[in-house]
């Protein structure tokens, strides 16, 4: 019985210990009145079209990408990088947008 409690044991913290940790992109962008920011993307290219779209539909003109980062899972990381230029700042709310 100890052997198999000791075996449970060490799978369940192998399994904890492997389990992948948040890592997505972000990206900012930003046009004539607006910008538009993504964050927790599965890879770069998601992560940059959802910035761009996202500044477009906040009626940017003339989008274009300031910059991505990995590891960028949050809202707050995202302001980091970021900032909001302005009250009416449309920000999109993660990868769904």
């Amino acid at each position: 019985m100890r052997k198999h409690l000791i075996v449970l044991a060490s799978v369940l913290v192998l399994a904890a210990t492997s389990a992948p940790a948040l890592a997505g992109w972000g990206c900012g962008a930003q046009g004539k009145g607006a910008q538009g920011r993504l964050w927790g993307a599965s890879n770069r290219a998601e992560a940059t079209k959802g910035a761009l779209d996202e500044c477009r539909r906040a009626g940017g003109h003339r989008c274009r990408l300031i910059s991505c980062s990995a590891r960028v899972d949050t809202e707050g990381q995202a302001d980091a990088i970021w900032p909001p230029v302005g009250p009416d700042t449309t920000r999109c709310k993660g990868a769904g947008c």
